[in-house]
């Protein structure tokens, strides 16, 4: 799931966390048997987003603060952490890169805006997902790298991303949209760079998440309509998670014991506020009251427990804490003195 891409920050609501009305929570010792790992952004007293990830609720930073940085998807294979992302050049320019076990390893040269979204690892093989502008600096073009080496996935005619990636055996999945001529956004998949267009791009669709288990493939994504809407795809089925009276979005979609769960949040028809909540199998379950602002970005499963991240806007400060839910009791990871976003989970056995 993930740092929200620019081409939809006017039609997508950032995650935002808070206190609100859930009472506030320090950190509590995670349970004997499993580590949980969550990565994202807080911002300093400059404006400046610092990218950082914590393990059992201890935080560590990977960049100083000096420039502005985005995490946006995790890793864990055995004592290596892996983190997806971007920082910001002399120039103000964003390079991809990932992070592993703290050493960031750049993707691209900062000639040319780019980010990256999503990394999985393989053995010795890292993937990371994401795109580049291309050097007319007209379009972005969707890509993913395997161990520095870059792939491209669209030609850059048309403005075209990739959000998440996955690898099944020799087969790598690549979730993203490209857009039409006409301004339409195409949600689409790529098995080993071969497309797979899920929607025939009358109404703009986009994909934030892609899962494969077995010989099925699960994408997740939202529509721009009237009121954006949250859906899935199983084998290029739709599933519409809400009925579109009221927006809704989904960022992540994961499969655990044949259940399908989608995490995002959905508008409060009484306070127009956005609630967040996961559909398990369709069905809704919200974590917040719709008092505040508040979204989900990731999930992940241990045994029978589920993590979700995401975020409720502090009414009082007007700020976003960062915080995770276990089984649906919050734990917060920032106090609330600066923004703070989070975008990936992962939970491994100790």
């Amino acid at each position: 799931m993930k740092f929200l891409k620019p081409l939809a920050f006017l039609v997508v609501l950032i995650t935002f966390i808070s206190c609100s009305n859930d009472e506030n929570q320090s950190v509590s010792p995670t349970p004997a048997g499993n580590n949980v790992y969550i990565t994202g952004t807080e911002r300093n007293s400059s404006g400046n987003r610092i990218a950082k990830y914590w393990k059992n609720g201890v935080v560590t930073n990977l960049t100083d603060g000096t420039k502005d940085a985005i995490t946006s998807s995790i890793y864990v294979l055995g004592n290596d952490v892996y983190i997806a992302g971007s920082e910001t050049n002399s120039s103000g320019t964003f390079i991809a890169k990932y992070w592993k076990n703290g050493t960031a390893v750049s993707l691209t040269n900062g000639n040319y805006e780019a980010y990256a979204e999503s990394v999985f690892v393989v053995g010795n093989d890292i993937y990371v997902a994401g795109w580049e502008l291309t050097p007319a600096a007209v379009n972005f073009k969707a890509k993913y790298w395997k161990n520095g080496v870059e792939v491209n996935l669209t030609n850059g005619l048309t403005q075209a991303i990739a959000t998440s990636i996955t690898v099944v055996g020799t087969d790598v999945y690549v979730a993203g949209d490209e857009y039409t001529g006409s301004g339409k956004a195409i949600p689409k998949y790529w098995k080993n760079g071969i497309a797979t267009s899920l929607t025939n791009g009358n109404i703009s669709t986009t994909l934030n998440s892609i899962k494969v288990v077995g010989n099925d493939v699960y994408a997740s994504g939202y529509t721009y309509e009237v009121n954006d809407r949250a859906r899935y795809w199983k084998n290029g089925v739709l599933t519409n998670l809400t009925d579109g009276t009221n927006n809704s979005y989904s960022s992540t979609v994961d499969v655990f014991e044949n259940n399908v769960y989608v995490v995002g949040h959905e508008k409060s028809p009484t306070t127009g506020k956005n609630v967040a909540k996961y559909w398990k199998n369709g069905i809704a379950t919200s974590l917040t009251n719709g008092n505040n602002d508040a979204s989900l970005s990731d999930i992940s499963f241990f045994e029978n427990d589920i993590f979700v991240i995401g975020s409720e806007k502090n009414p009082t400060t007007g700020k976003y804490v960062a915080a995770y839910w276990k089984n649906g009791v919050i734990t917060n990871l920032t106090d609330g003195s600066n923004n703070a976003t989070l975008y990936s989970i992962f939970v491994s056995s100790n």
